[in-house]
């Protein structure tokens, strides 16, 4: 009796540990309000992607006339309080929804209902309605999650103005404004 008392306790111990909400190990944290709130609410040591730096970094620099294409929109519009104009998927790897009841039938955002950008042609359109374009992507080396043909386009066509854990933000100069330094400098 006493040896299968003492396997069972030894069992409910080691089962009771791998439970975050028994354990509670974010009360360790150095931040007292963490204690109420923890960031992450997960295990200690893993790290999501840098949104929030991500987001507050390009609603510092939005200007009228500047265009914002994110992969999360949700997340984006959270953490800066501005609106996405478009999201960007161009694996197709993420669920989407095609709304054929608008007047231009489009693929959408599963989220908030943003026009998806799913190719470089689609991008190119894009560029052609606004000033300049920020680009908020994920650097996910693991798993990309955007097409070979559209990171070079990126590459090629823009630069990195930011760059967070697992986040990055990317500044294309659009036709517009191209168009305005050109007559600026003649």
């Amino acid at each position: 009796m006493l040896r299968w008392s003492g396997a069972a306790a030894l069992t409910i111990v080691f089962v009771l540990a791998t439970n975050e909400y028994v354990v509670k190990s974010f009360r360790l944290s150095a931040s007292s309000a963490s204690v109420l709130n923890p960031q992450l609410f997960a295990r200690l040591g893993y790290y999501k992607s840098d949104h929030r730096a991500a987001a507050h970094f390009v609603a510092k620099r939005f200007q009228p006339g500047d265009g914002i294409i994110t992969f999360m929109p949700h997340i984006f519009e959270y953490y800066s309080g501005k609106y996405s104009d478009y999201s960007i998927n161009t694996l197709l790897n993420e669920k989407i929804t095609y709304d054929g009841g608008r007047e231009h039938p489009q693929y959408l955002d599963k989220f908030l209902g943003r026009p998806l950008i799913r190719s470089v042609d689609e991008f190119r359109d894009v560029l052609t309605r606004f000033n300049r374009v920020w680009v908020v992507t994920p650097l996910d080396p693991e798993t990309s999650m955007l097409s070979p043909d559209m990171l070079s386009f990126l590459n090629g066509h823009g630069r990195v103005v930011f760059e967070s854990y697992r986040q990055q933000v990317l500044l294309i100069e659009g036709p517009q404004s191209a168009a305005s330094t050109q007559r600026s400098a003649d």
